[in-house]
C-alpha cells in the first residue's frame, strides 16, 4: 500500500505540476494569437476598402489623380468601425506619400498594405497600422489571471489526487469483476455454441479460403461416412466433384464481397455413391483468420419427392389431356353419329332400290363403305374417351375369343402364326363383347404391323390375384383383388421408352402417312379403363412387346351365352311400331326402313304427339323406337307413360348421344333394348325383330 500511494502521490504532482504549467501558458498565449490574427484581418480589410476608394479616383481622373490630395486624405481621414485608432497614408510606386490621415501610432504595431492598380499596373500602395500595445496589456493582464488559476489548479490536483486515484483504483477492481464475468458468459456461449455446432441436424463445416477442412459437426460426418479426424484431414476438393470445384473460386469471391453464397453441390461419400447437397456458405473469423462456414443440407430424398411430383403432375397432365380429346370426341359425337346414321341409311336404301349394274350403284357403294369407316373412326374415338355405349354381360374371355380366331388370322395374314394359350378355370368377367372384338383386332394389327416378315403372336388368358404390393410403380391407382388378365405379344421390333411413352395418344402413330390412324392403342385404353380395368406393356427394340390386359373379375358366374352374327337378309314383320324422332331426316329414314320391312310405322316428331297418335290409334302398338334426348321430355319418361297405359307395349331406345349423355337419362340400365346411332337398316331390322320376338 506504501508503494502504491508513493506512486499516486508522484503520478499526482507530475500531473498537477503539468497541468498548471499548460494553464498558465495556454490561456494568455492563445488570447494573443487569436486577437492578433483579428487585428490582421481587420486591418486587411479596412487597407482593401481604402485601396477600392482610391481605384475610384485613379480611374476618375488616370493623370492627375496623385494631386488630389484633399479628395485622398478625406477618403484616409474616415474612421475605423470599431473606433480604434489607425494610421492610413498612401504612397506612390517610388514610396514616397502622397497623402495620410495624419495618426501617429505608438510602437510596436501591426501594418498590413494593399495595392492600387491601372490598366493591370501597380501605380499606389494603402497601408494601414493599429498600435499592438491593448492586445499586449491585456495579455499580460490576462496572464496574471492565468497564473492564479494555475496555482489555484495545482493545489486542487496535488491535494486531492490520492483519494480520487483510489476511488479508481477500486473502480478499476469493479470493472475486473465484472469483464471476468463478461468473460466467463463468453465462454459458457462458446460452449453452449460448440454444443449446437456439433449437435445440429445441418451438416456444419469450416474451411480455410485454400479448402483446408478446419472443423466439421457430427452430422456432416455422418453425411459423408467419415470419421471426424478423417475429415479434418481433407480438403474440400476430395468431397466435391468436379463442377464444385471448378466454381470454388468465384463463390469465394462472392463471399468476400460480403454476401452469402446459395449453391448446390454433389459429393461423394466414402463409399462412392454421389448425393446432393444445398449449401449455404458465408466469410467468418476462425482463430482470428479469414476462413468459410457453410452449412449442407441433404436434398437426396427431397430430389425422390420431387421428382415423384413431377411425375405425377405428368401424369395428371396426361389425362387431363386425354379428357380433352374425350370431351372433343363427345361434343361432336351426336351430330356426326345424326350424319353417319341418314348418310349409311339412304345409301342402303338407294342400293336396294338400284340396279347393280348401273353406275349410280357403284357410287352408293362408295358412300355406304366411307359412311362405316367414319362410323368405326367415331366408335374409335368414344371408346378413347370412355363414352362408347356399351351393353356389357357376364362372360367367360375364353368362349368370347375362341369364336373370333379365325376371323383374327385371316386379319393378320397366314405369314404370321397365332398361338392360343387359354387358360382352364378362367373366371368370369363383366364386359360388352364387342369391345373383346375391338382390343384383340387393335392389338393383333398392332402386332402384325411390327412383324417385318413371318412371326407369331401369342393370345393367352390367366386368372390373377392382384395385392397391395403388386405394380407399385404402375402410373394408375390399382385396386387389390381378382383380376383376368389377358396377354397379347409378338416377337417383332419392339419400341423404346420415348414411343412407349406415348402409344395410348390419340393420333400418335409410327406408322407411314395414310398407314394408320394412330386410334388402335388408344382405343384399347379407352375400353379398358371403361370396364375398371389397367393395361400395362413391356417391350424392347429388337425383341418384341407384350401388352398385358387386367379386367376385374365378376363373382357372379352365370355366364351368358355369345351370340355371333351372321350376315344373313334383313328380317322382316307385319307388327304396328310408332316411330318417335325429333330430327325429321331420321324420322323419315327410319320410316322408309320399316316400311319396307313390312312394319306399319307410326310416326311422331315430339313426345307430346307420340302420346296423342297413340290415344288416336285403333289397333294395337306393339314396339315403342323413340330417341333419348328429345323437346318437352326424354325418351325413358315417354316409355314409362305409354306403358303406363299399354303395359304389353315394348320400347327400343336409340341415341347418337355418348354414353355418359345416355346413361343420365336412364336409358343403359341392365335388360334396356338399344341401339346406337349411326346404324344400318339391317342393324335396325335385326334389333327389332328380336325384341319383337322377344318372350313370345
Amino acid at each position: 500500500m506504501n508503494q502504491l500511494n508513493r506512486t499516486i502521490e508522484q503520478f499526482s504532482l507530475r500531473a498537477a505540476l503539468s497541468i498548471s504549467v499548460i494553464i498558465a501558458l495556454l490561456l494568455p498565449l492563445g488570447y494573443f494569437v487569436i486577437s492578433y490574427q483579428y487585428q490582421r484581418g481587420v486591418l486587411d480589410a479596412h487597407s482593401e476598402l481604402s485601396a477600392y476608394s482610391v481605384s475610384g479616383i485613379v480611374r476618375s481622373n488616370p493623370v492627375m489623380w496623385r494631386y488630389e490630395t484633399l479628395r485622398l486624405s478625406e477618403i484616409l481621414e474616415r474612421n475605423a468601425d470599431d473606433g480604434v485608432a489607425e494610421s492610413r497614408s498612401v504612397h506612390d510606386s517610388k514610396l514616397e506619400i502622397l497623402a495620410s490621415n495624419n495618426v501617429t501610432i505608438p510602437a510596436p504595431r501591426i501594418t498590413r498594405s494593399n495595392s492600387i492598380y491601372d490598366a493591370g499596373t501597380i501605380v499606389a500602395h494603402i497601408e494601414v497600422s493599429r498600435s499592438l500595445r491593448p492586445l499586449l496589456q491585456k495579455s499580460a493582464l490576462l496572464a496574471l489571471l492565468s497564473l492564479a488559476l494555475s496555482v489555484l489548479v495545482f493545489n486542487l490536483l496535488y491535494t486531492f489526487p490520492v483519494k480520487t486515484i483510489r476511488k479508481a483504483y477500486l473502480a478499476l477492481g469493479e470493472s475486473e469483476k465484472k469483464y471476468r464475468s463478461l468473460y466467463e458468459s463468453m465462454q459458457e456461449s462458446e460452449d453452449r455454441y460448440r454444443a449446437l455446432f456439433s449437435q445440429a441436424g445441418e451438416g456444419i463445416l469450416i474451411i480455410s479460403l485454400e479448402g483446408r477442412i478446419l472443423e466439421v459437426n457430427e452430422s456432416f460426418c455422418r453425411m459423408h461416412g467419415y470419421s471426424r479426424a478423417e475429415m479434418l484431414s481433407m480438403n474440400i476438393r476430395d468431397l466435391d466433384c468436379l463442377g464444385g470445384v471448378e466454381e470454388m473460386p468465384e463463390r469465394t469471391q462472392q463471399m468476400l464481397a460480403g454476401k452469402t453464397a446459395a449453391f448446390e453441390v454433389e459429393h461423394f461419400h466414402k463409399d462412392g455413391h454421389l448425393f446432393s447437397l444445398d449449401v449455404s456458405a458465408s466469410l467468418i473469423t476462425y482463430d482470428g483468420v479469414s476462413c468459410i462456414q457453410s452449412f449442407h443440407h441433404d436434398t437426396t430424398e427431397r430430389k425422390r419427392i420431387a421428382k415423384e411430383r413431377s411425375k405425377l403432375e405428368a401424369q395428371l397432365q396426361q389425362a387431363q389431356k386425354m379428357e380433352s380429346v374425350g370431351r372433343l370426341a363427345g361434343g361432336v359425337a351426336h351430330d356426326f353419329n345424326t350424319l353417319l346414321t341418314i348418310i349409311s341409311g339412304y345409301s342402303e336404301l338407294g342400293l336396294s332400290e338400284t340396279d347393280p349394274s348401273q353406275p349410280v350403284h357403284s357410287f352408293l357403294t362408295t358412300i355406304n363403305n366411307a359412311a362405316e369407316k367414319s362410323t368405326d373412326l367415331t366408335r374409335q374415338l368414344l371408346a378413347f374417351a370412355s363414352k362408347q355405349s356399351i351393353m356389357p354381360i357376364v362372360l367367360n374371355l375364353n368362349d368370347a375369343m375362341s369364336g373370333m380366331l379365325k376371323m383374327l388370322q385371316r386379319l393378320i395374314g397366314e405369314d404370321i402364326h397365332i398361338v392360343w394359350q387359354p387358360a382352364p378355370n378362367l373366371w368370369s368377367v363383366k364386359v360388352d363383347p364387342s369391345q373383346i372384338d375391338q382390343i384383340l383386332a387393335n392389338l393383333c394389327v398392332n402386332a402384325r404391323d411390327s412383324i417385318a416378315d413371318v412371326g407369331t403372336i401369342s393370345i393367352e388368358t390367366e386368372n390373377f390375384l392382384v395385392d397391395e404390393t403388386c405394380f407399385a410403380k404402375h402410373e394408375d391407382k390399382i385396386l387389390p383383388g381378382k383380376f383376368v388378365r389377358l396377354t397379347v405379344s409378338d416377337n417383332g421390333c419392339g419400341m423404346d421408352e420415348e414411343t412407349q411413352s406415348q402409344i395410348f395418344e390419340p393420333f400418335f402413330t409410327t406408322k407411314g402417312l395414310g398407314k394408320g390412324t394412330g386410334l388402335g392403342l388408344s382405343t384399347v385404353y379407352g375400353i379398358v379403363k371403361q370396364n375398371n380395368g389397367f393395361i400395362n406393356v413391356e417391350s424392347e427394340p429388337g425383341i418384341g412387346t407384350i401388352f398385358m390386359i387386367y379386367l376385374p373379375c365378376h363373382e357372379d358366374g352365370n355366364n351368358q351365352t355369345l351370340t355371333l352374327n351372321r350376315k344373313e337378309s334383313a328380317p322382316r314383320g307385319q307388327e304396328t311400331i310408332l316411330l318417335v324422332e325429333d330430327e325429321d331426316v331420321i324420322l323419315d329414314l327410319g320410316t322408309r326402313i320399316l316400311s319396307s320391312l313390312g312394319y306399319t310405322v307410326l310416326q311422331a316428331n315430339t313426345p307430346g304427339e307420340a302420346i296423342q297418335l297413340a290415344r288416336q290409334h285403333a289397333g294395337r302398338i306393339q314396339l315403342l323406337l323413340t330417341d333419348v334426348v328429345m323437346p318437352e321430355m326424354n325418351g325413358r319418361d315417354l316409355a314409362d307413360r305409354l306403358q303406363a297405359e299399354y303395359p304389353d307395349l315394348k320400347c327400343i331406345y336409340m341415341s347418337g348421344y355418348t354414353a355418359d349423355v345416355i346413361a343420365h337419362h336412364g336409358v343403359l340400365a341392365e335388360g334396356i333394348n338399344f341401339i346406337q346411332k349411326p346404324f344400318s337398316s339391317s342393324n335396325m331390322a335385326t334389333k327389332v325383330r328380336n325384341v319383337l320376338d322377344k318372350g313370345r
